[in-house]
């Protein structure tokens, strides 16, 4: 099977962790891409935002693994102008996902009752001119992290549970049943146990792989059963704000670990 992921730190960390006959099968794509390759791939396994599930519920959802956030490590960051005393306007750089744009508009209407205008942004980001969120690896790779706001721990705090931000999701259920069967490590406990070589296989600078390092305990590839409510709540989230007009179940494959 092939297995799509995003571009981005977390996902190439929970990459490395996976048995050799799976990384043989890693294609990477961009996140607002990744729900369309089902189509084109019916035996693939996608790493997909998850919040892409509102417009593919049919899809089998791995109730096991994942990436999830509770703390200052995030996929995407906000940073905000200076001297900012009206906020309208909130520019979008990077890996831009669904999460990103549907989710942030949630986050301001609820914390600062302000219903955000959306723009994307192709060109470099100018801090202190504009209010950003920048999405995927420019936060680490490019040091922006440490000026900016952790969105991941905004939503987890607005819901009171990690935000689950990756979902590993198929078409047959299957495909689901076979991808666990592959992961026979404990994902979370090799991954801290071997983060200080992941990270200087992706040449990562001292600072950020420092605090990456220091953080690893506030991010979740295993799913466990916080983690599913904290994406069941989410969805509602959605509901409540008038995106998703009825809740569903997911189709989870998996028992809780």
């Amino acid at each position: 099977m092939n297995i799509y992921i995003p571009p981005n730190i977390f996902s190439a960390i929970l990459s490395l962790s996976l048995p050799d006959d799976l990384k043989s099968n890693i294609i990477v794509k961009d996140s607002s891409l990744i729900a369309q390759l089902i189509k084109e791939d019916e035996s693939g396994i996608l790493l997909l935002p998850s919040i892409d599930l509102i417009k593919n519920r049919e899809l089998y959802v791995s109730r096991n693994y994942g990436i999830a956030f509770d703390g200052m490590l995030s996929n995407s960051y906000l940073y905000f102008a200076k001297n900012e005393t009206l906020f309208e306007e909130l520019f979008l750089y990077g890996d831009v996902s669904t999460n990103d744009i549907i989710l942030t508009k949630i986050l301001f209407k609820e914390r600062y009752n302000i219903d955000v205008k959306i723009s994307l942004e192709t060109k470099s980001p100018s801090f202190g001119d504009r209010n950003y969120l920048i999405c995927g690896n420019d936060n680490l790779f490019n040091g922006y992290y440490s000026q900016g706001i952790s969105v991941a721990d905004e939503i987890a705090e607005l819901i009171d549970f990690p935000y689950v931000n990756y979902i590993f999701a198929a078409k047959e259920k299957q495909t689901i049943v076979n991808f666990h069967e592959k992961i026979t490590d404990k994902l979370d406990i090799k991954i801290e146990d071997n983060i200080a070589s992941y990270l200087e296989k992706m040449q990562l600078d001292k600072e950020p792989s420092r605090f990456i390092t220091e953080n690893i305990n506030s991010i979740y590839f295993q799913l466990l059963e916080n983690e599913i409510e904290g994406l069941d709540e989410l969805l509602k989230q959605t509901y409540f704000h008038g995106i998703l007009t009825d809740l569903f179940e997911i189709n989870y494959v998996g028992k809780v670990i």
